[in-house]
């Protein structure tokens, strides 16, 4: 397995996730506190488990890559991005923060799509089109979900 692909899985949910939290919790009446320990336990824990899954999956598939590699390389991938977004939630305020956090996650998916497109010499506009989409899917749907938390005054 190349390095890009061993990175790739932990980057895209890194990216996907913290925009995601970003967008969804920054509709909250929480404080920013809130929003960085979330995206901490993303980067931290949930990432752990993410590591410890696939090499679990790899190991159910008898596979003899090593998975230690692939583990470790999806983790330190993982929390290097999500350091990203926790840097930017440190840094900015809400609805600035949302956006920035929008922006640069887009930046890292179209980058990361556009190595994997082109390793693959396959159409670059429809893939980078198709991971954006499904990304803007996630997003909306945070957005959505914090609004309707918010209101409920929970």
């Amino acid at each position: 397995m190349n390095k890009l692909a061993n990175i790739s899985y932990g980057s895209t949910a890194a990216i996907v996730t913290s925009m995601a939290l970003i967008v969804g919790l920054g509709s909250l009446k929480n404080s920013r506190a809130s929003l960085i320990a979330a995206l901490l336990v993303i980067a931290i824990t949930d990432n752990i488990t993410d590591s410890f899954s696939i090499h679990i999956y790899q190991e159910s598939t008898s596979e003899t890559k090593s998975t230690k590699t692939i583990a470790i390389t999806n983790y330190v991938a993982r929390l290097i991005v999500a350091s990203s977004f926790i840097l930017i939630a440190i840094i900015l305020h809400s609805n600035l923060c949302k956006v920035i956090a929008v922006i640069w996650g887009m930046t890292l998916l179209i980058s990361l799509s556009y190595l994997i497109v082109r390793k693959r010499n396959t159409n670059v506009g429809r893939e980078i089109m198709s991971h954006i989409l499904l990304a803007l899917v996630v997003i909306v749907v945070s957005q959505l979900l914090g609004s309707l938390i918010n209101k409920a005054s929970f």
